[in-house]
């Protein structure tokens, strides 16, 4: 992964590949991210928000694209050690 939060990993999916579209989260939805455990993965902290049942509507529609990008580096190159 580029390092990014994977939300936007997805979201850049979504736009740039799939050409697919989410609206901006509804002005009464608290978009300050939620404090996680520790030791919980980047994977982990997605279905997380994806399980949520205020955040899981939009996210489970492009978070989980940015699963199949974890073994790559922002370069692209695999990277087999992660």
């Amino acid at each position: 992964m580029t390092g990014l939060p994977w939300w936007r990993e997805g979201l850049f999916m979504l736009h740039e590949v799939l050409r697919g579209v989410v609206k901006d989260p509804p002005p009464c939805v608290d978009v300050v991210p939620v404090p996680t455990e520790a030791g919980l993965t980047q994977r982990g902290i997605a279905i997380q928000r994806i399980d949520n049942a205020l955040c899981g509507g939009c996210h489970k529609k492009f978070e989980p694209l940015a699963f199949g990008l974890e073994k790559f580096d922002g370069l692209g190159s695999f990277a087999s050690g992660r």
